[in-house]
């Protein structure tokens, strides 16, 4: 039983030993080590023994290739077994870092790919064992985020050791775009690091600098030192080639300790030949020899083949420049056959049938998704045929009944008027319905707090009881003014419930054309939030910073809030779209932000909400107020509602007014006269 709780504090240690750290990251001391390899003799469940294996292989990641991937590969059929997918598709992402850094990339390709198929696929998010491994949100959904954004990192590695640049560079876009989605400082920080990696093969060494710079600013934000040496390292290289050896120099040393600090074996063999080839580059050839051939020792000990071969060809280098003709050619025969084994043509064609096996799963899951769109064009376009075919029937049968035209037309003005008025009503409980999660989580807080001091006072009426029948009538007046005051508490967050309650059957009821005394502030920062928390929970990956600035001094309006809040609501839903367009589409270093602000000039409100989307193309700007219009893909707009806003402002006597940028977002302002009010 001893055994059995050490491995489980061990295994739940991030959730609130390393928190800002992602916890997918953090791996063991060899103190820990060495206790779970005790606790594995001894008799523990499978998912207890499943995790042990894990922590186990992350800790040899670094030290040992062979003992990391003996470990992995015990950890991989328990999770099979136990059917906790996430945990199956860190165990091939494992698998695949060590059989890349071994030189076996038809395996490593291999790996990932089954890595992603898992992590991609939204059901792993049902059975989440330890949840806490994997994020500290708690949220399923950001588990398999964090998990699909560590392995899409893990992956560029992969690609660019086989020399797949398109794929390495598409594959660090899109682990940006989900650490900036589940705002993961770590993930961040390894991205940045490859991005730099990118440049610095390039030659462009002033953007691989601050690249590497950046991936060192986001590792220290969350104390994250594991790989701190290997951005050092690059650093050095980048002096180097600039030319500022001293630089370069102070920079390796730093790598050397911060490797060492952190038993990254692997990076501490790279500095060793960073520095020998600093030293061989100054003319100190025993001091380039020494470590060239440290540096060699330590990557055939950690199962490096790559660094392995960068040791060889900087022994062959240095002994070149001492002459030593025999000694060189020996050790670039041994670069040259190391880098034949790793890619050889019967290895290079294995990778490409799998990465050609990978491509025509997405180009089946690319075909049936156009045939699903198919369908529904060719549903529609049907559908299309049908209204005008029932349009062209209905003419043909007015043209025979002229001389019933005039109650015809009467008849089908009145109905008009009614359509448009459902029509109307179907909007507001259209946008409604899209409220309904952020109404229940507005409601949610003052309920919870009502809850909470009854609960209170309940335990305060007993502790008072006691205190009168000890006849501490001092110490029982006391308790009975806390519960009073709980009681006035329970009374205001009762009254706030109430309120949002009855604002939302303002809402859902057609308009009475009676102005109300309106705090115009309140209103817009109340639809800002359930506006916010209905999308959220429509689609959870969906996320926005939201600013207001509203000026006090408008004080309260004459309006009837259920017309206005319509108005704002609709804005600010087509605002949170926009961001949400734009987030999707994969801009490095995107923050979605929507800004809504009141002001008062003169005897006029401005109200207006901005956002930072991809903004409205200038050929449609003039459109967007026609009724039906939306720029919105089909089924998702009806086109209704800046209609529906604008008709509603005109009716106030005021103004909507629309500026918009292509690629930098719109603001929508509505112009109220107070005379008008």
């Amino acid at each position: 039983m001893k055994s059995l709780l050490k491995v489980l504090s061990l295994v739940l240690v991030p959730a609130f030993s390393i928190a800002q750290v992602n916890p997918l990251f953090w791996e063991p001391t060899k103190k820990q080590a060495d206790s779970l390899r005790v606790a594995l003799n001894k008799n523990i469940n499978d998912t207890l023994r499943m995790a042990a294996y894990r922590e186990l292989a992350l800790y040899y990641l670094d030290i040992n290739s062979d003992s990391a991937l003996f470990f992995i590969e015990k950890d991989l059929p328990l999770a099979k077994k136990l059917n906790l997918k996430l945990w199956e598709s860190d165990a091939y992402d494992l698998i695949a870092i060590i059989t890349s850094n071994q030189g076996n990339y038809a395996r490593s390709l291999k790996s990932y790919n089954a890595a992603f198929q898992i992590a991609e696929n939204s059901d792993c998010e049902k059975n989440i064992w330890n949840i806490s491994k994997f994020t500290d949100s708690k949220l399923p959904e950001f588990a398999r985020l964090s998990m699909l954004a560590a392995i899409q990192s893990d992956a560029a590695e992969l690609y660019d050791a086989t020399e797949n640049r398109d794929m390495q560079l598409k594959t660090i876009q899109d682990c940006l775009k989900t650490a900036f989605r589940v705002n993961d400082r770590t993930l961040l920080s390894q991205a940045f690091r490859e991005l730099g990696g990118i440049y610095l093969r390039e030659k462009q060494l002033d953007s691989a600098l601050a690249y590497y710079k950046k991936s060192l600013v986001y590792s220290d934000q969350v104390g994250y030192n594991k790989y701190r040496g290997n951005s050092f390292n690059s650093i050095g290289d980048i002096y180097m080639k600039k030319k500022l050896p001293e630089l370069a120099l102070a920079n390796y040393l730093i790598a050397l300790q911060s490797s060492i600090d952190q038993n990254n074996y692997a990076n501490i063999g790279r500095t060793y030949i960073a520095m020998a080839n600093y030293y061989n580059n100054i003319d100190k050839n025993d001091s380039a020899l020494y470590y060239a051939k440290l540096g060699l020792a330590m990557t055939q000990n950690t199962g490096r083949v790559t660094l392995t071969i960068m040791a060889y060809s900087t022994l062959a280098t240095i002994y070149k420049s001492q002459k030593k003709s025999d000694s060189a050619f020996m050790y670039l025969q041994l670069a040259t056959a190391a880098k034949d084994s790793l890619l050889s043509l019967e290895k290079i064609k294995r990778i490409q049938n799998i990465g050609f096996d990978e491509q025509l799963r997405l180009q089946e899951l690319e075909k049936e998704k156009i045939e699903s769109q198919n369908k529904i064009r060719t549903y529609t376009l049907l559908a299309g045929l049908g209204v005008f075919l029932a349009i062209g029937m209905i003419l043909y049968r007015n043209n025979r009944q002229k001389q019933k035209a005039n109650k015809v037309l009467e008849t089908t003005l009145t109905n008009l008027k009614s359509t448009q008025s459902q029509l109307i009503q179907s909007e507001k409980m259209a946008s409604l319905g899209e409220l309904t999660a952020g109404i229940a989580h507005e409601i949610q807080n003052p309920l919870n707090f009502v809850n909470n001091f009854s609960e209170v006072n309940t335990e305060l009426i007993e502790e008072m009881k006691e205190e009168i029948d000890k006849g501490n009538l001092e110490d029982a007046k006391a308790i009975a003014n806390d519960i009073k005051e709980n009681e006035q508490k329970i009374n205001d967050h009762g009254k706030r419930a109430d309120a949002i309650v009855k604002g939302m059957l303002q809402h859902s009821r057609s308009s009475n054309g009676v102005k109300e005394s309106t705090d115009i502030n309140k209103l817009a920062d109340e639809y800002l939030r359930l506006a916010y928390h209905g999308l959220r929970a429509k689609d959870k990956s969906f996320n926005a910073t939201m600013k207001t600035d509203f000026d006090e001094t408008i004080g309260n309006i004459n309006i009837i809030p259920q017309d206005i809040g319509r108005v704002i609501l609709n804005l600010i839903t087509n605002a949170f779209y926009a961001v949400d367009e734009k987030m999707k589409s994969g801009f490095v270093g995107y923050e979605p932000t929507i800004l809504v602000t009141t002001k008062k000039s003169g005897d006029t409100i401005l109200i207006s909400v901005k956002d930072n989307g991809n903004g409205i193309p200038q050929k449609v700007l003039d459109k967007i107020f026609q009724p039906f219009f939306t720029t919105k893909p089909t089924g998702q707009g009806t086109g209704l509602g800046l209609s529906l806003s604008y008709d509603i402002i005109k009716a106030y006597g005021g103004e909507i007014k629309v500026e918009s940028k292509e690629g930098e977002g719109s603001t929508f302002t509505i112009q109220l006269l107070l005379n008008k009010n």
